[in-house]
């Protein structure tokens, strides 16, 4: 290979390497705003909208799965001919529904994180852009990924920048990223010799790697909860047909409750 062909195949490998770390870098920032910010979102909605029915259809289901077993167990001590003990009852259903109690207390939990995210003050598009561009700068600069042999103190400060991301200390990540350029300077790039061609060409296959890796990761993300809402969230119609259809269900679960309760009393 001539000067001439060396100098134009680098030149070309040099910006293809420019660009696929871009792109890697613009995809890693979205899978992490995805996780960190865009799904807890989704779920707060959901969970306000839809899971609180979820959760108290899930709580009266389980007290009438109760009822029907409180019945069964009085009449295992009739059929005993023994007087039944209500105490000792009470206790068994406590002991065989202490998976369903966990289940729910559990779902409670998340509810209640997810009214707080709900009645967080949410940033406008303005910030959340500027925040992201923050991010994708530490990424583009210090992710371990795209770049090659930082020092102890860069390696360092992205560590600290994912801790800020994702505790959402937005003034502590601007501060951080502000440290970046100091971060990385005298970071050696590839040569014009022929080992710098080789270890650029190996750079750009890795880089397509990790691409197909973060595009792979995100699709597969989006295809789990809390993504999968989205389509319920995002239709009216389809929303209140949900909510309604778990409003009758908490009406006939009260409803069976009751006639179980007056049936206890009368038995």
């Amino acid at each position: 290979m001539d000067e001439v062909e060396f100098d134009r195949e680098f030149e070309n490998l040099r910006l293809r390497h420019e660009a696929l770390k871009e792109q890697v870098a613009n995809q890693i920032e979205m899978y992490t705003h995805l996780v960190e910010t865009e799904g807890p979102n989704i779920e707060a909605q959901y969970m306000m909208l839809v899971g609180q029915l979820e959760c108290q259809a899930m709580r009266l289901d389980m007290e009438v799965r109760r009822w029907k077993r409180r019945f069964t167990l009085r009449q295992m001590y009739v059929n005993r001919g023994e007087k039944p003990d209500p105490v000792a009852i009470e206790a068994l259903l406590d002991k065989e529904f202490g998976a369903w109690r966990e289940k729910i207390a559990a779902l409670v939990k998340k509810l209640e994180g997810s009214k707080l995210q709900f009645d967080t003050v949410k940033m406008s598009d303005t910030d959340t852009n500027a925040i992201r561009c923050e991010y994708l700068k530490a990424v583009k600069k210090l992710h371990p990924d795209l770049n090659k042999d930082l020092s102890d103190a860069a390696v360092s400060l992205w560590n600290q920048i994912q801790k800020a991301y994702a505790a959402k200390s937005w003034r502590q990540l601007k501060f951080l990223v502000s440290l970046v350029d100091e971060a990385v300077v005298g970071t050696s790039d590839f040569p014009a010799t022929p080992d710098g061609l080789a270890a650029l060409r190996e750079a750009c296959a890795q880089l397509e790697a990790k691409g197909r890796e973060v595009a792979e990761r995100i699709a597969a993300l989006k295809a789990t909860v809390p993504f999968t809402y989205e389509v319920l969230l995002e239709d009216p119609l389809l929303l209140e047909r949900k909510q309604n259809s778990l409003r009758g269900k908490i009406k006939d679960l009260k409803a069976a409750i009751g006639k179980y309760e007056e049936e206890w009393d009368n038995g």
